[in-house]
């Protein structure tokens, strides 16, 4: 959901990705970084609960590039 989410109602987004970790805030980044918000294409630092939930040390906004694995999915 693009907008108004969770809980819409709102425009969907099919980024035909699966994402998942141990670290929430990361995973929520991470969807941040694959849709639009609002018609925009944000960082997910400018996502203001995204950024303050981080300077709480309730996890990473950004993961280095080692820490994610791309599965190709048959179809």
């Amino acid at each position: 959901m693009t907008e108004n989410g969770p809980v819409g109602p709102g425009p969907l987004f099919d980024a035909d990705t699966l994402v998942a970790g141990t670290d929430q805030l990361a995973v929520d980044a991470i969807g941040v970084a694959l849709a639009p918000l609002y018609g925009r294409r944000l960082k997910p630092g400018q996502v203001e609960h995204l950024a303050r939930a981080e300077e709480l040390g309730v996890g990473r906004l950004a993961l280095p590039e080692a820490e994610i694995r791309r599965v190709a999915l048959p179809a």
